[in-house]
């Protein structure tokens, strides 16, 4: 028994030597498949040794063995997962068989593979498939639980991965389970407010909002009636208000100038003018004032077997302005001063300007929660 032990362990030993060390070592380490890749690239180019090709044919018996192992196993199990791993299993074997065939050397090959068992089992896999997917998307429409049927639609283009299947009414299934998969939400606007309301008409209303539907949800603005919505989004608008508030503030200025002349004649009859000084006083007023917009609302989500979930909204818009006026003697006022006095009263934007940013804000926040939705 230690003789044959020694033997082996010596042909090795001479096989490492005389072939590519590393398909050595990957076949010492039990890993066939990988031995094979490093052999097959040698081998394609022709510049296999003799002991190479011996080692490859030691590789392809045993590969052909583990692989027989668990393809069987694999195809012949009743659950679905582990046929479909046999067929993955088959394609490699296909190929390495084609690539074995397709060498100059005399090698052993899949001799269980053939063409007949490929296609049965791609027959096989589709048609569970599609049955499953049947039953699934029934378990929806029995449950009302969506997630299966989306499990049948992620099944049902499984089926375009296997090379031949029977015909399946793929299409029409597929749509179903669209159907029956997707949250549908239904989205309504009611505006509250007495006042504004040519200009929340206006921006309060689907045309505003931006909702991105994905495949397996929907948002819809008017209601459909072959639908039974999963959700209803009540978008409420209940106050606009506005509010001037004003931050006033004084500045005191005075100024030493010339307030008049007062002619003196000399004793030749010269006469001069002597410039008289007083001091002149002025207060400018600076009015900041700020005008805001306030809109508050809800946005109340009511969901099939769930408690209604209500979240407040509230958004604005103010924009800010300043006002100067004086009293006094202008002459006491510096130019700098002067020239902000001088300027066209600055004014607010147009009340609709008000309306149109505050509701965008809000619709945005709405958009941000609708689309947090599960």
């Amino acid at each position: 028994m230690n003789t044959i032990s020694n033997l082996f362990l010596f042909s090795l030993v001479l096989l490492f030597i005389s072939c590519s060390k590393n398909a050595v070592k990957e076949f010492e380490k039990g890993n066939s498949l990988k031995a094979y890749e490093i052999l097959y690239k040698k081998a394609k180019k022709g510049d296999l040794t003799r002991d190479e090709k011996t080692l490859f044919k030691d590789v392809i018996l045993e590969l052909v063995h583990n692989d027989s192992i668990s393809v069987f196993r694999e195809i012949h199990s009743r659950v679905l997962e582990d046929k479909m791993k046999g067929y993955a299993h088959l394609k490699d074997i296909k190929k390495r068989h084609q690539e074995i065939i397709a060498l100059r050397y005399p090698l052993p090959s899949y001799d269980y593979y053939n063409s007949e068992l490929y296609d049965s089992v791609s027959y096989d896999v589709t048609k569970d498939l599609y049955t499953r997917a049947q039953d699934r998307l029934q378990r929806t429409i029995d449950e009302g639980n969506k997630i299966h049927a989306r499990n049948a639609y992620t099944d049902i283009e499984r089926i375009d991965d296997y090379h031949v299947s029977e015909s399946y009414p793929i299409e029409d299934l597929k749509r179903n389970c669209l159907f029956y998969g997707t949250v549908y939400t239904l989205v309504q606007f009611d505006n509250d407010v007495r006042f504004g309301s040519r200009y929340i008409d206006q921006y309060f209303d689907e045309d505003e909002i931006r909702l991105n539907d994905s495949k397996w949800s929907k948002f819809h603005y008017r209601s459909d009636l072959d639908i039974n919505y999963d959700r209803v989004a009540e978008v409420v608008l209940t106050d606009a208000d506005f509010d001037d508030d004003t931050n006033r503030s004084t500045k005191n200025y005075s100024d030493r100038i010339i307030t008049g002349y007062e002619t003196k004649t000399d004793t030749s009859g010269k006469t001069e003018q002597i410039p008289q000084y007083g001091t002149v006083n002025a207060t400018v007023t600076t009015e900041k004032i700020t005008r805001e917009l306030l809109v508050r609302g809800y946005v109340r989500i009511q969901e099939r077997g769930k408690n209604d979930d209500t979240d407040n909204i509230r958004e604005n818009y103010k924009e800010t302005i300043q006002v100067y006026s004086s009293s006094g003697d202008d002459r006491a006022i510096p130019k700098s001063v002067k020239d902000r006095l001088d300027k066209p009263r600055e004014d607010f934007s147009r009340e609709e300007n008000f309306y149109r940013e505050a509701i965008e804000d809000f619709m945005k926040e709405v958009e941000r929660k609708l689309e947090r939705l599960d």
